[in-house]
């Protein structure tokens, strides 16, 4: 399987539009929303809704998750070997899907560093919802001052960066937004 991708090349942030069909999307909501949906966090702060407000889930790899884990790998292996170059182990966690809904649930700037024991090196995020069901909510990616790109929305983009590059979810103002976020581990960076 190979995937198409388009590139910054101010940053390496590539995606490639409709990569997931929208039954596999419908799919993945349908399963993320079986789960108990929590509140985001940041680090072990529940409540800190100056950076995060959306509720999550996590989808653990086993036999019924099984093909969606293999296609984000198979993903993220074409992406590093084309892109990236990076040294990777491959997922140390759950997959994260999310839940923004209209009562202005966003996710600020940041980063995805990760935990002490763990390197996030490449983030890949995939858009689940049909863009026209929902407002704001835009996935930007943050290349420095003034320097700001806004994500396709159609619904099966998947976008791969680096992990430690800042990037955020505006606001969802109308509807209700689903993602699925995963991160490659790896050693640290030298």
């Amino acid at each position: 399987m190979s995937f198409s991708f388009n590139i910054d090349n101010v940053q390496d942030v590539i995606w490639n539009e409709c990569v997931f069909t929208p039954e596999e999307c419908q799919e993945i909501i349908k399963h993320g929303n079986k789960k108990e949906l929590l509140q985001g966090a940041v680090g072990n702060e529940t409540e800190n809704f100056s950076i995060r407000k959306n509720k999550i889930a996590w989808i653990e790899a086993d036999k019924e998750s099984y093909p969606l884990y293999d296609k984000f790998s198979k993903i993220i292996v074409e992406a590093n070997e084309k892109f990236f170059n990076f040294n990777l182990w491959g997922f140390a966690e759950p997959l994260q899907f999310t839940k923004y809904e209209s009562n202005d649930e966003y996710y600020g700037l940041h980063m995805d560093k990760g935990l002490k024991s763990t390197i996030r090196k490449l983030s890949i995020s995939l858009q689940l919802s049909k863009p026209e069901d929902y407002e704001g909510g835009d996935l930007i990616i943050n290349l420095g001052k003034n320097n700001e790109t806004t994500m396709k929305r159609s619904q099966g983009t998947v976008v791969v960066f680096p992990s430690y590059v800042l990037h955020e979810v505006k606001p969802v103002t109308k509807g209700t937004r689903y993602s699925l976020v995963g991160w490659v581990t790896g050693e640290q960076f030298k």
